[in-house]
């Protein structure tokens, strides 16, 4: 559980059968994954909180009326824009609005699914991304990531990059004497 505190005790299996006595009592808390919103209030456009591009930000919906819009600036030499929404604690949505502030894109998948816009320009500006929550969707202790990138070369458009898939088969010894092995499979995708 997030911010709660364990209590454990460590005992070695030896090879020939044997176990030892049980360590002393030892004591760890997890990390919390309660969320401060560092960028409320910023519900409209004219709020937008203004974030660097290439920078993970953490914020959240904390309401089912909370709307969180973000400004960044592409650039001359790096115009293509993508906006990144991951980590999602419920069912959210991602805009995005050019410097004019008309809707150019966006993301719309269902639950928890990433979010991602991409938009290849040669309008230089500053651009707003919103995140909002589906029909009311909100978590008010859990942050969800956002990322602003842009590039000098554009996005892929149809279809994602690619990307590597690892999936965690086991982790030994244990007991541990302070090492550990991970076994792990990847493939490569896209």
């Amino acid at each position: 559980n997030s911010g709660a505190q364990y209590e454990f005790q460590v005992q070695a299996s030896c090879t020939n059968g044997g176990t030892s006595a049980f360590s002393a009592s030892a004591l760890f808390t997890t990390q919390s994954n309660a969320c401060t919103d560092t960028y409320e209030p910023n519900n409209s456009k004219n709020q937008a909180k203004a974030i660097t591009t290439g920078v993970t930000i953490q914020a959240l919906i904390g309401n089912s009326t909370d709307k969180d819009f973000f400004s960044f600036s592409n650039t001359s030499g790096q115009p293509n824009i993508r906006v990144s929404l991951t980590n999602l604690p419920a069912n959210y949505n991602l805009k995005l609005f050019n410097p004019s502030g008309s809707q150019i894109a966006q993301s719309t998948n269902s639950g928890t699914t990433n979010e991602t816009v991409k938009y290849n320009t040669a309008t230089i500006g500053t651009y707003k991304a919103q995140v909002l929550g589906v029909n009311g969707a909100f978590n008010s202790t859990t942050c969800y990531s956002l990322i602003a990138e842009i590039s000098s070369t554009p996005w892929r458009l149809d279809g994602e990059e690619s990307a590597v898939a690892i999936a965690l088969n086991s982790i030994y010894p244990t007991p541990s004497d302070g090492h550990l092995i991970a076994a792990y499979t990847s493939a490569v995708t896209g």
